[in-house]
């Protein structure tokens, strides 16, 4: 299957099974993610299918998510996901609203044939962030939280979006996601503290 067709199939899943508003989120990720991965030298369309699938299990029962997610435990070489997992598994007071990620990654794989690692990782990472992310994970975990879309994003998420290094943005991104959490007074991923405070300390990586 080519990435025109699987990016026909994905869309029709998007319209099945996300409310509008998700839909337009996923789509505008998908560009955002499209525009820096052609900025950083990454893959352009397996960032724009990460994008649009990053999201993709989000509005379907939390059940039905934990058992799409589980399925990662039991499969070789789904290692990324099944480490996502194992680690949301015991962060249970706020791992529903995390979980979405690895379950859509195990839906990309299962029903629409998508087996790129990298595609399948960056969307199970999306929602938690950590140390092992890649470059594509990276920029889906920034799309996401910088996609124009985003009420709080303005002039200066779009600047930064066009001239910061891939670092400093993810450094950003996880800021906004952060300070967002604490705001909303949801709980917030270890992971993604370990990797904002690394970030925050090496100043190399700017």
């Amino acid at each position: 299957m080519d990435t025109a067709q699987t990016e026909r199939l994905l869309l029709e899943e998007l319209g099945r099974l996300c409310k509008p508003s998700r839909q337009a989120h996923c789509r505008s990720v998908a560009e955002t993610a499209e525009f820096l991965a052609r900025r950083f030298s990454v893959e352009p369309r397996a960032a724009r299918l990460a994008g649009l699938g990053h999201d993709l299990v989000k509005d379907q029962d939390i059940g039905y998510q934990w058992e799409l997610a589980r399925r990662s435990l039991a499969s070789e070489g789904m290692e990324p996901i099944s480490d996502a997992v194992a680690s949301m598994e015991r962060e249970k007071s706020f791992a529903d609203k995390i979980i979405h990620g690895p379950a859509a990654a195990v839906y990309l794989r299962d029903r629409l044939g998508i087996r790129d690692p990298g595609i399948l990782k960056a969307v199970s990472l999306h929602s938690s962030a950590g140390h092992s992310m890649d470059p594509l994970s990276s920029i889906i975990f920034i799309a996401d939280k910088m996609e124009p879309t985003r009420t709080y994003a303005g002039d200066r998420e779009a600047f930064a979006l066009r001239e910061d290094s891939l670092n400093s943005l993810l450094k950003q991104a996880l800021g906004l996601s952060i300070h967002w959490l604490n705001a909303k007074g949801y709980a917030i991923a270890q992971s993604s503290i370990d990797l904002y405070n690394a970030l925050t300390m090496d100043k190399t990586r700017e």
